[in-house]
């Protein structure tokens, strides 16, 4: 073996050091972006949840909460445990914050603003019974 070959040799273990090196820098941001991202999307969540109570709260009768949870299916649930106004609009928001019910979240949410068109229009208002 030469000067030449251990220079050569040594070479190519200081680039391969490099490219490990930037190798483990890039996932380490990933990571830690990934963790931004984690917080900031629970951030996110806890708002959305304060902001939902909110609205459901200052917008909505017992009544029209009660037509909320028997569209997703949790009115039996709700009506056993004989809940109260608040209690009834937890409910409501964990089950729309569970990622299996986004689909019906979506649909009921579409559908309620079809019936708030219908209702708001004179001529077919008169057409639709809304309990």
């Amino acid at each position: 073996m030469t000067d030449n070959d251990i220079n050569f040799f040594f070479e190519e273990i200081q680039e391969e050091k490099e490219v490990m090196d930037e190798t483990q820098l890039l996932e380490m941001i990933n990571e830690m972006n990934n963790e931004m991202n984690n917080e900031i999307d629970n951030i996110n969540y806890n708002w959305n949840e304060i902001n939902d109570e909110t609205y459901y709260s200052e917008e909505y009768t017992v009544k029209d909460l009660l037509k909320i949870c028997e569209y997703y299916g949790i009115d039996n649930d709700v009506k056993k445990s004989k809940c109260k106004k608040q209690d009834i609009i937890a409910t409501i928001v964990y089950f729309e914050s569970l990622y299996e019910n986004n689909e019906i979240v979506e649909k009921r949410n579409k559908m309620w603003a079809y019936m708030t068109e219908l209702m708001n229009d004179n001529k077919m208002k008169k057409y639709l019974i809304w309990n």
